[in-house]
């Protein structure tokens, strides 16, 4: 051995064993190459123990649903609970079809009322019949039935009672007459009692409704029983001369002679859009009917 090669040799022995390190090996780079490229493709393990776990659940807890996170629950909505329609009860049919008289077989007896009553002037009388015509639907009925299976009909007829056109509880009062009358008529005409609506709805030559009308319109025609059509609201649908007075009673103190056809369209309907063409049309058809014959 030479004295250089020996001398550095004696260097590396004396400060392997100064420092108490070992000789560095030669290096292979293929295979240090190959172990760095082992490293960046294993996936590092993620430690899902201990405090881990806690932050992973309270970030569930928070984050949105778009972040992977459990949503936080909405808060409950009332939704109503679906209307379900009224099954009429097992009397309504005979109810609906009390006993009742033809108007149309009867107004001989209207106009023999009215004369005897001091209406003799045709153009009043023809306000009297052309109203009572409108009213029983040209002769055809004494009461109301009520009776309804058209929604949009309904919600036109009673829109008070709805939210709006499409309000689901309008399929409670298809087919159910009864329940639609006591409450499309509770509280309104002086009903104040449940069942008044059904009980006072329209009857007669002018379709009577409500508490207040078959009081008031009673006492006129019975002064000495002025509650007849209270505690009888029937006589006003099954007794011609009965709905005939009444009839003549409502036509003195709430029309009144001597006013046009457009006037004793608003006193009865108490508006002047309530079917204006048709009550005047009506009227002028009695007047055609009380003309002397040429």
């Amino acid at each position: 051995m030479r004295a250089k090669e020996f001398l550095n040799e004696h260097k590396k022995g004396v400060i392997a064993k100064k420092y108490n390190t070992k000789p560095r090996p030669a290096i292979n780079h293929s295979i240090e190459f190959a172990k760095q490229q082992a490293k960046i493709n294993t996936p590092v393990p993620v430690k899902t123990e201990g405090v881990f776990d806690a932050i992973g659940n309270k970030y569930k807890e928070l984050a949105p649903g778009w972040a992977g996170g459990n949503p936080p629950p909405l808060p409950a909505v009332n939704k109503p609970a679906p209307v379900v329609p009224t099954a009429p009860a097992a009397d309504v049919a005979a109810t609906v079809n009390e006993p009742s008289f033809s108007p149309s077989n009867h107004i001989a007896t209207l106009k023999a009322t009215a004369v005897q009553a001091g209406i003799t002037n045709p153009d009043d009388i023809a306000n009297l019949l052309g109203q009572c015509a409108h009213e029983t639907g040209n002769w055809k009925k004494s009461i109301e039935n009520m009776v309804y299976t058209d929604p949009k009909v309904i919600y036109k007829t009673f829109t008070s009672l709805f939210k709006g056109p499409n309000d689901p509880l309008i399929k409670k009062y298809i087919g159910n007459p009864v329940a639609l009358a006591n409450d499309g008529y509770a509280k309104k005409g002086g009903n104040n009692q449940p069942g008044d609506g059904w009980k006072y709805r329209g009857r007669g030559f002018m379709m009577l409704s409500g508490r207040d009308n078959y009081r008031i319109f009673g006492k006129a025609a019975h002064s000495d029983d002025p509650n007849i059509y209270l505690d009888n609201p029937a006589l006003l649908s099954t007794d011609p001369e009965e709905s005939a007075l009444s009839a003549v009673m409502y036509f003195l103190k709430r029309v009144g002679k001597g006013v046009t056809p457009k006037q004793a369209s608003k006193a009865v309907s108490g508006s002047t859009k309530v079917a204006p063409k048709q009550r005047k049309l009506a009227t002028q058809q009695a007047a055609n009917l009380l003309k002397p014959a040429k």
